[in-house]
């Protein structure tokens, strides 16, 4: 598949700024912070730019869609899935690691 210029810089800054949010997360947590909570804040702040972004191009947006709103739904699914298998796991480790 073959990307223009503007999509392939937009498609670079996605790349790299969820990195720099990974990163961040990934402080957040070792200063005491919940993953379910650093999970949240993550996923707000990505609800805040989509929104923006479609308030910025209302008619190019592909909400009309509906293969996209079937995509879109199983990648939430599996964010949120995701999420809760890693609060999971790390609550685990923690309680198995505070037990005698």
């Amino acid at each position: 598949m073959r990307y223009d210029s503007c999509q392939q810089h937009v498609y670079t800054a996605s790349r790299f700024l969820l990195g720099v949010s990974g990163g961040i997360a990934s402080i957040l947590m070792e200063s005491g912070w919940d993953a379910l909570v650093v999970s949240f804040y993550r996923g707000f702040v990505g609800f805040l730019f989509a929104l923006a972004w479609l308030m910025l191009r209302p008619h190019h947006s592909g909400l009309a869609n509906q293969q996209l709103w079937l995509w879109s739904a199983l990648a939430g699914l599996g964010v949120a899935g995701n999420f809760t298998f890693i609060s999971s796991a790390l609550h685990m480790a923690a309680s198995r690691l505070l037990l005698p």
